[in-house]
Parts: structure tokens; C-alpha cells; sequence
């Protein structure tokens, strides 16, 4: 089937020399229908994937529905659709999480059984967002922010590494039909989307983006210069600077056919994983197959040393920071390295690119910064340190409480692992400043805020965190970052904005 089938209602959404089927293998799994499985996720002990439905006696077309079925490689036992309210009228699939219990997934532009259509009258993609409750069923759905009726925004990818969702739209200003987007949560709202710019997109369609767990982006495209149909690209990003790659690749090993070829997802390994295809040989239109890594590719006899330059800076003021210590970790032969900036901030090592490394910059009243699993694909890079500076408040991504509890929700626990590390790292002492939305009277709400900074501080101790580095220090609703003062009507997502915790430096040890 056609990889239009998901935008039926809307605009939707190269042959590479190095094709070589031997190196993978692509087996059919056991839920193919002759109807159309498309777009799987990696979940727990099986996959999430789209299911078309029987035809609707009113639209009098088949709708995708998302499934979750268990099992391995190529057997699944069981197939149930994913519990919840997340399944409605039209097309639901291509799904992303982040953390455990916050899911974002695509459907056409439907809220609550009612349709919102362009000008036109056509019903475009909208990605929606739901939590995942103490029943086990996705509940509390909403619309993305950054959704519009007279367009498209669909596909949704999280990147862990850098807190961005990546997705595929057809607004207004791109390069063609649909282009690859970006936006990162600011802590109150979703930035305004940027385009991955025309090194990435192209004439024609890109879509489907896949995060991999070597934080390279995957997508399909129907560019010219394919092996026909949607191909599957990938574009490495280096772990230093951010940047990504000159060009986008072309999957080799038998991942693009001459048909349509899309919604791949990995395993951590990454040496299998399932892609979707309605290839010859199939169980007909879009199938999931699952691919293994069987033979390693030859490598490549050239000279594999470069010589690499670094240059750090002072991530506020943008100046050079000269006399940084630098240790260059070869992760591939266990070998630590250890350099120093010169006056300008600049250091020039020789690396060898067939090999992984980690880099650790050292500087007295610098954060300390670590960057690891780096690919050396270019010649030189730049890297960012932040200053140390006793009583300022730095930004961390925000330890969430429900309303009246103490408890470390696990998207809280996530985001206190980073300033565990950030605490290993520093000699640094800290104070932990809990904070309350504006319910409920004062003395209760200082009373309950001391108890999730206790908690958190707690929880960091059980970590192996010397207990005398830390402070625990509740506000109540003191500090009320938004409009929601007491006695003020908001949204319970607005409420939730204020019950924060927060860090600050007090002490920094020479």
C-alpha cells in the first residue's frame, strides 16, 4: 500500500552504490495482514505499530488504529489495541514517548470526535500528547501546541540527548511538500518550530523521523536519485558541536526497495530493528519487517588518523577560554589522553575516526562538561562551557510534582539523574528549592514544599550524594512563575508549571 494511505484526507505528508542485501536480513513478522501494519515502536516486550481497520460503513474507507503486540523478532502471540482513548475516528499511528509515562502520537486532526478542516475543507495531521495513568491506560489527551488546522504535524521523534521533538509538516516556508521540523520545551512552552534547512530537506517529501539510539536522525524520502518511492536516509549528527553531517545517506544493505520503505525503529544495539515496506513479496500493501545485522560490512583501508581541532568558549559570553584541561578517552581501546587549550582556547589533537570517543573538560569555576560516544566526522569543532558562579539559579529541565504529593515522579527522577551527575562532577554545594502551585492556604504549602525538596534531596543522597552538599529548601507558593496567584483560574497544566523544584549554587569547594 501506498504510503499516502495515512493522509488520504491531505497533502502528504537514491540508489546507493553500497546496496548489499547480504549484510541484513528482512523477515515478514507474524501480524502482517493484507491489510496495512505500518510504522512500529519498540515497547516493553513487544511493539506499538498501526493497524488499518475494517472499511467504515460512513467514510467508506479503511482507518489506521494503534496496536500494541507482544512478542519477539519476527512472533507476536498477542495484539490488542493500545489501552486507552487514544484510538478515535480517522487514522492514528506513529508514536514516540518520552520518559515512561508521556506519549506522542499522530491523528488526523480530530479532538474529542470533532473534525477541524483547512479552509478547503481538508482534514490535516495533528500530533496529540498522552499520559499513561495508574490503570495502565493512556489517558489526559490533548492537541499539540504547535498544531494548526491549515496544516500538518505529524510524525512526532524525541531526542533524549538534546530535549527536542522532531516532526514532519507541510506549513507554510518549507523547501518542499513536507519538510523535518524542530521544537524544545523552554520550560513554559514549546519554541517556535525551525526547519532542518535544505542540506536536509529536499524538493520533494521527508517525513517519518526516527531519533536512533546513536542520536542520529532517520527518515524516509521520495528525493530524486532513490531506489524508488519513500528510501530511508540517515544523517549522523556529531555529539560535540551538535552539527549535523554534509548530507543526508541512503540506508545500504537492502533497507530501500523499489517501493516504499519507512518508519524504521531500532533496538539499542542498533544491528536490528523493524522497518515498514509494501515491497514485492509481502503479505500486501505496507508490511513490518524485522531486519538483523548478519554480516558485518568490509571496512574501508585508508589512513584513519585526522588531526582534530577543538576550540572552547564561555557559553554566555561566547569569549575563548584558554588553559582548559582536555581528556580525549578512546572508548574503542580504553586509552585516556590528556591535553590542554592554549591561550585562545584552541587545542589540535590527532584522532583516529574508526574509533569512539569520550572528551572531559576540566576548568577552575567552569562546569565541568563530558561528551561521550563521540564519531569523529569532521575536521574541527566548538564546545560551550558554563561558569560556576555562587547564589544564581541554573536552568535544569523541571522536577514536576502531582498535585498534594511529595512523591518523585519518574520524569522527575530522569531529570534529577542529570543533576546527580552534574554534582559528581563539581565540587559544588546546592540548595534544593521546592516550590508550590497557589491552592490551598500558605502554611500548608510550605509545609508540603519543604517535603518534596526533602524528598528530592533524599533521593539524590540514595545516589551516593554527600548529604552536607545539599540543602533542602521549600518556598511554598512564594515564587509564582506564571498568572496563576491565588484566587486565579488556570489549567491544571498551568498549576503544574509552579509545583517545581529547583537548584542554586551556594558553595563552590577550591
Amino acid at each position: 500500500m501506498r504510503y499516502t494511505y495515512l493522509f488520504f484526507l491531505l497533502l502528504a505528508f537514491s540508489k546507493s552504490n553500497a546496496q548489499d542485501s547480504a549484510y541484513y536480513t528482512f523477515s515478514p513478522v507474524s501480524i502482517n495482514t493484507p491489510r496495512a501494519e505500518m510504522t512500529p515502536f519498540i515497547y516493553r516486550n513487544g511493539i506499538l505499530y498501526a493497524r488499518s481497520s475494517d472499511i467504515d460503513n460512513k467514510e467508506k474507507q479503511r482507518f489506521l488504529d494503534i496496536y500494541f503486540a507482544k512478542g519477539d523478532t519476527t512472533i507476536f502471540t498477542k495484539t490488542s489495541p493500545i489501552k486507552g482513548k487514544i484510538n478515535e475516528a480517522y487514522n492514528e499511528a506513529a508514536v514516540t514517548f518520552v520518559g515512561r509515562k508521556k506519549l506522542f502520537f499522530t491523528r488526523n486532526s480530530v479532538y474529542k470526535g470533532k473534525k477541524k478542516t483547512t479552509k478547503a475543507g481538508v482534514l490535516k495531521l495533528d500530533i496529540f500528547e498522552a499520559y499513561l495513568d495508574d490503570k495502565g491506560e493512556w489517558s489526559k489527551i490533548k492537541p499539540f501546541s504547535l498544531n494548526n488546522k491549515e496544516y500538518s504535524v505529524g510524525h512526532p521523534t524525541w531526542s533524549t540527548k538534546e530535549k527536542r521533538l522532531y516532526f514532519a509538516s507541510d506549513m507554510p516556508g518549507g523547501y518542499g511538500g513536507t519538510d523535518l521540523y524542530y521544537t524544545k520545551w523552554d520550560g513554559k512552552d514549546w519554541i517556535e518550530p525551525r526547519n532542518l534547512g535544505k542540506l536536509i530537506n529536499s524538493e520533494k517529501d521527508e517525513m517519518f523521523p526516527v531519533i536512533g539510539p546513536d542520536h542520529s536522525l532517520y527518515f524516509a524520502s521520495d528525493r530524486d536519485g532513490g531506489a524508488g518511492g519513500l528510501d530511508l536516509y540517515s544523517l549522523y549528527r556529531d555529539t560535540i558541536s551538535m552539527e549535523w553531517d554534509a548530507s543526508p545517506k541512503p540506508l545500504w544493505g537492502g533497507f530501500n526497495s523499489p517501493d516504499d520503505d519507512f518508519g524504521i525503529t531500532f533496538f539499542p544495539d542498533m544491528v536490528s530493528g523493524y522497518i515498514t515496506s509494501n515491497r514485492a513479496g509481502g503479505t500486501g500493501s505496507d508490511d513490518i519487517y524485522y531486519f538483523k545485522l548478519i554480516v558485518p560490512p568490509p571496512k574501508r583501508i585508508f589512513n584513519p588518523f585526522v588531526n582534530f581541532e577543538l576550540s572552547v568558549f564561555d557559553q554566555a559570553t561566547g569569549q575563548p577560554i584558554p588553559f582548559v584541561k582536555v581528556h580525549y578517552v578512546n572508548q574503542t581501546l580504553n586509552q585516556t589522553f590528556t591535553f590542554e587549550t592554549d591561550s585562545n582556547g584552541q587545542l589540535t589533537a590527532r584522532l583516529d575516526t574508526n574509533n569512539i570517543y569520550k572528551i572531559e573538560l576540566e576548568k577552575a569555576d567552569f562546569f565541568s562538561k563530558k561528551v561521550e560516544n563521540i564519531k569523529v566526522t569532521s575536521l574541527s569543532t566548538r564546545v560551550g562551557m558554563t561558569k560556576m558562579e555562587v547564589a544564581k539559579t541554573y536552568e535544569v529541565n523541571n522536577i514536576y510534582y502531582d498535585l498534594n504529593s511529595a512523591v518523585i515522579r519518574p520524569d522527575a527522577a530522569e531529570n534529577l539523574g542529570d543533576l546527580i551527575q552534574i554534582l559528581l562532577d563539581n565540587p559544588v554545594k546546592i540548595e534544593l528549592g521546592s516550590h508550590t502551585d497557589a491552592r490551598g492556604n500558605a502554611k500548608s504549602n510550605l509545609e508540603l514544599s519543604q517535603a518534596r525538596a526533602k524528598a528530592a534531596v533524599e533521593y539524590i543522597v540514595s545516589k551516593g550524594i554527600d548529604p552536607d552538599r545539599l540543602i533542602a529548601k521549600g518556598y511554598g507558593a512564594t515564587m509564582i512563575i506564571n498568572k496563576c496567584k491565588a484566587g486565579v483560574e488556570c489549567t491544571e497544566e498551568e498549576h503544574e508549571k509552579n509545583r517545581r523544584t529547583e537548584f542554586k549554587i551556594l558553595e563552590v569547594s577550591k
